[in-house]
């Protein structure tokens, strides 16, 4: 992964402090390679983020249950179909103390990049899952790029041999 390549990383839960770890723990360990990292404590001030112009994140890491301080909070799998109707691209992460397999499947379905059970382990995976999707993101660049160039290779190829038989046909009067 270039060092230079900055990923701009949302994290959304209700538990503040879950989320002040959440936060320095993904500062220290993916430090270089964040542009812009923020926190919402739920999925509406995340939304209307995103509904501006100027936010774009590449990954969000969103929290399934966000009613905490607001029983009429939307729930995860409510915000992550918000995120994928606003830009199907960004890429979530689902975050939840929820262990049933059919929740888990039913974010993935619905465009989640993967669920995090929140245990002792789940800053490592979340850290090492956000890692994961930068590198992919960026291969996905490289490869559109290799694409672009491909294209142009292709052009140059027909251009020369057209030329070619033209000029072969004009040098034998029209035949080969």
């Amino acid at each position: 992964m270039k060092k230079d390549q900055k990923f701009d990383v949302f994290l959304v839960d209700d538990d503040k402090t879950y989320l002040g770890v959440l936060e320095h723990t993904l500062k220290h360990d993916i430090a270089g390679n964040i542009g812009v990292l923020k926190t919402f404590s739920t999925g509406e001030e995340c939304i209307n983020e995103l509904q501006q112009q100027h936010a774009k994140p590449d990954i969000i890491v969103l929290d399934y249950f966000l009613n905490s301080s607001s029983k009429d909070a939307a729930n995860g799998v409510n915000i992550l179909r918000k995120i994928k109707s606003i830009n199907k691209d960004i890429q979530v992460i689902m975050l939840s103390s929820q262990e049933k397999l059919e929740v888990a499947v039913n974010t993935i379905k619905l465009g989640a990049h993967d669920y995090v059970i929140k245990n002792e382990s789940a800053f490592i995976r979340v850290g090492h899952l956000i890692k994961i999707i930068m590198h992919n993101i960026n291969l996905n660049k490289r490869m559109n790029r290799y694409e672009k160039w491909n294209w142009v290779i292709a052009a140059l190829f027909l251009i020369a041999i057209f030329s070619l038989g033209f000029y072969g046909m004009t040098k034998h009067g029209g035949k080969f």
